[in-house]
């Protein structure tokens, strides 16, 4: 059982380096390597971005929302 668990852990440990090792070739390419990069690195900040105006979009409804029960809470209490 033991043996059949390690192989397993290697094959992954192989493809894993197989996989990083066709990740760096893909991007340090001399031919494309520059456009792929700057690609990836556009599209990243796109990313982060996108995500950082969720977040605030969010943290606003929820401020919005917390106010609101504030304002409830005061006048059930008048």
């Amino acid at each position: 059982m033991a043996q059949n668990s390690d192989d397993i852990s290697t094959l992954s440990f192989i493809l894993i380096g197989m996989a990083a090792g066709a990740a760096i070739m893909y991007f340090m390419d001399p031919a494309q390597g520059r456009r792929r990069r700057a690609l990836l690195r556009d599209k990243a900040y796109s990313a982060s971005l996108q995500t950082r105006k969720a977040i605030d979009a969010r943290t606003h409804d929820l401020s919005n929302r917390a106010h609101g029960l504030r304002v409830k809470a005061s006048r059930m209490l008048h």
